[in-house]
């Protein structure tokens, strides 16, 4: 498929023969799926990684139903900058799976691909200036486009890490935000995930979503809440355990 040029390269009328070209050759202006959310389409393959094994499992919104996914070692330890062959194939060969599966319903022209990430967990603070700010989307701008100055070190490397805001909403004063932390460690994997859509013109969406922060998600549907009394949850996974303190706020 052809490789396109960055917007920001192009003039007036390259940037026109390009949307053109993508328009008339792909289906991007055709399938909205090319710009949801992973969780949002149809068919979905999720990942749950934790460093010892994966757990693969796939879903479909509209079959409502649950399925065992392909297998796929190559997410056990550390990926290279670039996956081997034999890692491409087997994740190629996962996603056509997915893609066609006779269990779900059969063929579907998109798919999201959620990695939950097990194997790693950080929380750290942000600098004073930005802790206690309730603009949590202007803060959270701000991370992405200069996490030195909202995290207030300079030794850290964008290269290697990644950060995402974790905003405390219930919490009015004092501190309100937190900054979780994830290694760009599987960088390679979503980088074939976006050649292998774009090279077989089907709408491969893929995100990361830390474990320990999803299951406290659901907390709430499993706790006995009673006013002015505080809860303490310990996730244990083969690689850390996550202590989360809820309270009133």
């Amino acid at each position: 498929m052809k490789h396109f040029s960055p917007l920001s390269k192009l003039n007036a009328y390259q940037l026109y023969q390009q949307v053109n070209t993508i328009a008339k050759g792909t289906s991007r202006a055709k399938n909205p799926d090319w710009y949801a959310d992973p969780l949002g389409i149809q068919r979905q393959w999720h990942l749950w990684v934790d460093g010892e094994e994966v757990v693969s499992a796939l879903f479909d919104r509209v079959a409502k139903r649950w399925v065992e996914g392909p297998a796929l070692t190559c997410l056990v330890g550390e990926l290279e900058e670039v996956l081997s062959n034999e890692d491409l194939e087997g994740l190629y060969a996962g996603l056509a799976e997915s893609l066609r599966s006779r269990e779900l319903g059969g063929r579907v022209k998109s798919l999201g691909v959620v990695l939950h990430v097990a194997d790693e967990f950080a929380v750290i603070d942000p600098s004073r200036d930005y802790s206690a700010r309730g603009d949590f989307d202007a803060v959270q701008s701000a991370l992405q486009e200069n996490p030195k100055e909202v995290l207030g070190d300079s030794t850290i490397d964008p290269l290697l890490n990644t950060w995402r805001l974790l905003p405390y909403w219930g919490v009015k004063e004092g501190k309100r935000n937190m900054v979780l932390q994830m290694a760009r460690g599987r960088e390679s994997l979503f980088t074939a995930l976006r050649q292998y859509g774009e090279d077989n013109n089907v709408a491969i969406r893929a995100s990361g979503i830390a474990a320990p922060l999803q299951a406290l998600r659901w907390a709430p549907l499993y706790l006995e809440w009673e006013a002015g009394r505080g809860d303490f949850i310990v996730m244990v996974y083969r690689r850390f355990r996550a202590l989360e303190v809820l309270n009133e706020e």
